[in-house]
């Protein structure tokens, strides 16, 4: 069916059909990395992860924050795209 950009981002949340996490193309990091990001986050710096893991102070504060990688907080990135 013929929808609108919103409709049709509704219907692949729907379905699952969204690549999140790891199934993304682009992702840099991995469900482990952001989890032991998170871990970290409270005793290191910032800078210090982005060395750590390779990416940015942005990546690291986003996948921190939950901002990206959410998913791994409700343990969906497993679950979506099988």
């Amino acid at each position: 069916k013929w929808g609108t950009k919103l409709e049709n981002t509704n219907d692949k949340r729907l379905h699952g059909t969204i690549p999140t996490g790891e199934k993304t193309k682009s992702h840099k990091l991995t469900e482990n990395k952001v989890i032991e990001i998170r871990k970290l986050y409270k005793t290191k710096t910032i800078r210090e992860l982005s060395k750590m893991f390779g990416v940015s102070h942005t990546n690291i504060r986003k996948a921190a924050l939950g901002i990206k990688w959410s998913c791994v907080k409700e343990g969906l990135c497993s679950i979506v795209q099988k």
